[in-house]
């Protein structure tokens, strides 16, 4: 039983008709009036929730053949039917007829007809077309709700006709298939009957057609040849199975228009179209096309609430004509189950109708109130109605379910055999002889001719006796030539049956004559018919004639033999003596020349002796009976018994003589020979191992009593084993031996197998070992493909030995070290080496995990599904971070660069100290590498700006004056003068006084020459200082051995600023060190002799 689907969304055709026009579908057909007049149809099938049809519509007529455009007839419409898509007690749902109903889901067909006269004018340019007249029309427009393709096209239909050769269309008796239920079969036939001409038809689908082509289907799936989503087992598209359970793919049967599929695409709504291709001979035997009819429409696939109805083979039968024909058409239905919590089903009463496509033919239903309903058909097909085509008719089945119905058509086709026919001709001879004729017509005979004549007796009884009348080409009662000569040797009134048959039609036709015969001269052998004779009995036949005329010639035969010299009234049998039975005859022939016969049959009496076999064997210990029947008298041995029933028990030679009920006397001999025992051997016995073959030696048969017939035996347990032999006398002993088992451990490696990396084979026998390995313990690892053998012995001293054929497979190997260094501020990517499938401990399936620090497992699988393990440690170290700094402007020289924290350094200038002085400007990079060798790049942009407008100072009494201009800044022993930036100084009090320039860029420039004001006292010749060395990196030593105590010592760079420094006195040297970068320092020293000044030039 089925279980109904879950319910999904139903797409109804009423809510498809409701998008556009309300037409669902159509066809056009046409019937022949006369040569020229035809009736041509238009059959529309309209939603009745959609818009009224017209009253009319326009047909186009053309002719391939013809120049002209097509002419157009309008049809008007003369019926409207409602279609049966719902349940008796439904009623109907297209009332008021084409009236647009809201919410029907009834379907209306609409005939639209015009008779159209080809010998009209307006016809003239297609009445003599040479190819076939072409109906066409067009519909806008299709629904938007087709989701195969085709949607809001324009549906184009047509019909063709074949007016030269005259033609009606078939009849399309079954309903449109317009909805289907989801997943479950669809058997459908659009009942095509052509009545008429009975042409040959063929079925296949059509292409849906717009007025510019055929519909283009959605995707590589749908085709015109199949437009439903239908069941593939695998998803793959295969070649149809329409008997599969369910049906797979879509199939059309070609022959039947049987469409059979299962749909599985629950939302679909599709375009198709079916036609039927009519053939025609023409008068030179070639199979033209006389007509087309298609059916276009649009079927939806639903889920619904009801199982589908079927209709159950047979589909095709052969029956002859003039003979009936009945069989019964069964149906199937499966309950409907309700889903849970129901615990009930729903059984819907079928309706089963046939579209009376036979005409004469009966169709009844065996039991109206049955719920599964089987219809009985009958026809007789009348003679003359044998035709290459089958018949059809189309049954179709519903299941009344409220409130949609389920409904199937299917086929029928019934071959009529055209019966063979012939014309007997009977002539009367002289003699009792008569000629007979089998004459058939090898213009219309189908099959190939058989012929059988047999003679009946007036009781209708086979005549066999040959004596009374047989058939010259068989001398028998039967013959199976077309002509053939009867023979009557007794008056009488007889039947003469002649059947003509026509293989492999197997359609054959009796036909009976009576035949009447007056007297004949008739010979009667006047002895008792199958008599039996005992052997060497003298007898005599003799014959009895009546009726004959003048002198008559006698000859007799022995079995159809001759007897040369025997040619009298009668024939004299001495010292009768054979094994077989003699038929004798005697033949009579009178003066006329004709002949009559009889015949008796002679048995010889078989001896009793038949029932003794001559040579009787047995075996020592038996006891031979020969039993004679009761019956025979004089009953006499050669051992002196007369009894009936003699035992015998040893060999001997024995006579026997004895009369039979007959009086026949006759003797009989029997050699009885008793064989010697076979002598099976068994012999008690211990085995090693748990099994051995025991063997009682070599006979014809064996019995065991553990029910074996088989020798030798496996025995596996110990016991006590008997066994009874036969050999080729048939002679039978026994013998019994006990078995037992000194250990029942079995070497035992395994069935051959194929492993991954090395294998260990071993064995828990407890005993010495041989491998062939040449390995001597319990075990041996295996890491090569081969054979290997274990042979083991146990305590006991029992061997075993076991093989085994193994195959390695290497194992996969990573190629990572034990450790992966990363440099990261976060998880990094570990990928594994290519494998088949990975599984990681943290529960990762792919070949790439993001780790961190720590340690970690995969199991990895190779393309020969050989897996193995390996763990590996990711250290992942952070990337060392420093900067040096935003991109910069610097008025200078150099800039001193520098970063911390790396064990090596690696400058774009090829520097590899953790500093680097910037001498030009540009981009500098760092690659600075730490403990761990992770390393890191960062760089800065520089532009080293120079101020080369050095000031030179002039002094005018208190005022000094810049040879540049510009803003300035101004220093009294080397400390800043605030407020001041033009280019002259008036200066008050003593001290030294410099200056520098600023540039545009902000850029100083070096310090300007000093001017000195003193107080009273000479100015001081620098020259007095000793300063070494000079240049210098960062430290000098002063002598000032010269100029008296030091008061003071200051250090300025080139933008007049106080360099810090360190002084170490040591007597008249003074040590001076300093850290700025600065190229050039001015030196200030003031002492009690005066102010000294000078220039030292630094580098690093």
């Amino acid at each position: 039983m089925k279980r109904v689907l879950p319910t999904i969304a139903i797409l109804s055709l009423f809510t498809i008709a409701s998008y556009a026009n309300s037409s669902l579908g159509s066809e056009i057909t046409y019937k022949k009036i006369d040569s020229s007049t035809y009736v041509v149809s238009l059959i529309k099938y309209r939603s009745c929730s959609g818009l009224p049809m017209p009253s009319t519509e326009d047909l186009l007529i053309s002719c391939y053949s013809s120049t002209s455009g097509p002419l157009t007839t309008t049809l008007n419409r003369i019926s409207i039917e409602e279609i049966k898509v719902f349940c008796t007690s439904y009623g109907y749902d297209c009332s008021p007829q084409n009236t647009k109903v809201t919410g029907s889901e009834g379907i209306e067909r609409h005939v639209f007809t015009d008779t159209i006269d080809f010998s009209l004018a307006f016809f003239s340019t297609i009445a003599n077309c040479s190819v076939n007249i072409h109906f066409s029309f067009s519909d806008c427009c299709r629904t938007p709700l087709i989701n195969t393709g085709g949607a809001n096209t324009t549906e184009f239909n047509f019909a063709e006709l074949n007016l030269a050769m005259g033609n009606n269309s078939v009849d399309l008796t079954s309903d449109p298939h317009l909805k289907q239920a989801c997943q479950q079969p669809v058997y459908h036939n659009i009942g095509a009957q052509d009545g008429m001409e009975r042409d040959s038809l063929s079925y296949s689908f059509g292409w849906p057609l717009t007025t510019t082509g055929g519909v283009t289907f959605i995707g590589t799936y749908y085709k015109y040849f199949r437009p439903f989503q239908a069941y593939f087992p695998g998803g793959s598209v295969i070649p149809p199975i329409p008997n599969s359970s369910p049906p797979i793919g879509v199939y059309m049967n070609p022959e039947t228009g049987d469409v059979i599929f299962t749909p599985t695409n629950c939302n679909e709504v599709t375009t198709w179209a079916i036609q039927v291709t009519e053939w025609r001979k023409d008068t030179a035997g070639v199979n033209q096309i006389v007509g087309i009819t298609r059916r276009d429409h649009i079927t939806s696939t639903t889920v619904v609430e009801n199982n589908t109805p079927k209709i159950n083979s047979p589909y095709s039968y052969n029956v002859c004509e003039g003979e009936q024909l009945c069989f019964n058409i069964t149906t199937t239905d499966a309950p409907l189950i309700l889903p849970p919590p129901s615990t009930t089903s729903i059984s819907d009463t079928l309706i089963l109708t046939w579209n009376n496509g036979i005409p004469g033919a009966n169709f009844t239903i065996l039991d109206s109130s049955a719920r599964l309903k089987t219809g009985r058909f009958c026809w007789t097909p009348p003679y003359g109605s044998a035709y290459d085509n089958p018949y059809t008719f189309t049954v179709t089945v519903d299941d009344n379910h409220c409130d949609r119905i389920a409904t199937s058509n299917r086929a029928f086709r019934i071959h009529v055999k055209q019966r063979a026919e012939t014309n007997v001709n009977i002539t009367s001879m002289d003699c009792g002889w008569y000629t007979l004729s089998s004459q058939l017509d090898s213009s219309t005979f189908k099959g190939s001719p058989g012929y059988e004549w047999v003679l009946l007796d007036s009781n209708s009884n086979l005549v066999f006796d040959n004596s009374v009348a047989f058939f010259q080409s068989t001398n028998n009662f039967l013959s199976f030539n077309g002509i053939d000569s009867l023979k009557i040797q007794r008056e009488g009134k007889y039947i003469l049956q002649h059947t003509i048959k026509n293989p492999p039609f197997n359609c054959p036709t009796n036909y009976f004559d009576t035949i009447t015969v007056g007297k004949l001269a008739t010979a009667t052998i006047d002895f008792p018919n199958d008599t039996f004779i005992c052997k060497g009995t003298d007898f005599m036949l003799n014959t009895t004639t009546t009726n004959a005329l003048g002198y008559l010639h006698y000859q007799w035969y022995a079995n159809n033999s001759i007897l040369t010299n025997d040619t009298t009234t009668s024939l004299a049998v001495n010292n009768f003596d054979s094994d077989t039975t003699i038929r004798y005859k005697v033949v009579i022939t009178d003066v006329n020349g004709c002949t009559n016969s009889d015949a008796v049959v002679i048995n010889p009496n078989i001896p009793y002796q038949d029932t003794l076999a001559y040579h009787t064997t047995g075996c020592m210990g038996d006891t031979i009976r020969f039993s004679l029947d009761s019956s025979l008298q004089n009953v006499q041995w050669s051992n002196g018994s007369n009894a009936y029933e003699l035992l015998v028990f040893a060999s001997s030679n024995l006579n026997l003589s004895y009369v039979d009920t007959l009086g026949c006397i006759f003797n009989d001999s029997v050699i009885v020979n008793l064989k010697d025992l076979p002598q099976p051997v068994l012999v008690d016995s211990t085995y090693c191992g748990n099994s051995a073959l025991v063997s009682p030696g070599f006979f014809e048969e064996y019995l065991w009593n553990t029910g074996s017939t088989m020798s030798p035996i496996t025995i596996s347990s110990a016991g006590t084993y008997s066994v009874q032999v036969t050999d080729s006398n048939g002679c039978k002993n026994s013998d019994t031996a006990t078995f037992g088992f000194l250990n029942l451990v079995t070497v035992s490696l395994g069935p051959d197998t194929t492993h991954c990396g090395p294998l260990e084979l071993s064995t828990p026998i407890n005993g010495t070992y041989n491998w062939s390995t040449g390995s001597i313990t319990s075990f041996t690892i295996i890491t090569q493909s081969g054979y290997y053998t274990l042979d083991a012995t146990d305590v006991t001293g029992c061997s075993s030995t076991d093989d085994i054929n193994v195959v390695i497979k290497p194992l996969p190997q990573q190629s990572w070290a034990d450790t992966i260094y990363y440099c990261s501020n976060s998880l990094v990517t570990l990928t594994s080496d290519s494998f088949s499938s990975y599984h990681w401990n943290t529960g990762a399936t792919t070949r790439n995990i993001q780790v961190g620090n720590g340690p970690y497992a995969v199991t990895f699988t190779d393309d020969t599904r050989c897996e193995n393990t390996d763990t590996v440690y990711a250290k992942v170290s952070a990337v060392p971070n420093f900067s040096l700094g935003t991109d910069t402007t610097f008025c200078g020289t150099t800039l001193l660069l520098s970063a911390s924290g790396g064990s090596s350094y690696l400058w774009n200038t090829g520097g590899t100290k953790s500093t680097e002085n910037a001498t030009t400007s540009g981009t500098y990079w760092l690659n600075l590498t730490d403990q761990n060798g992770c390393s890191n790049t960062d760089s800065i942009d520089i532009e080293l700006l120079m101020n080369p407008n050095i000031p030179t100072l002039t002094r005018s009494n208190t005022t000094i004056t810049s040879n540049q201009s510009g803003t300035h800044k101004w220093f009294k022993n080397g400390s800043l003068i605030s407020g001041i930036t033009q280019n002259t100084l008036t200066i008050y009090g003593i001290g030294s006084y410099t200056a520098i320039t600023i540039d545009s860029n902000g850029c100083e420039s070096r310090i300007s020459n000093p001017i000195e004001k003193t107080a009273g006292i000479d100015n001081l010749n620098s020259d007095e200082i000793s300063i070494y060395p000079n240049p210098a990196k960062d430290k000098v030593t002063i002598d000032v051995s010269g100029i008296g105590k030091v008061n003071s010592i200051e250090l300025f760079d080139s933008r007049g600023r106080n360099i810090e420094n360190i002084q170490t006195v040591q007597g008249s040297l003074i040590d001076l060190q300093w850290t700025t970068e600065s190229s050039i320092l001015y030196l200030v020293i003031k002492s009690e002799s005066g102010i000294y000044k000078s220039e030292i030039m630094s580098y690093k």
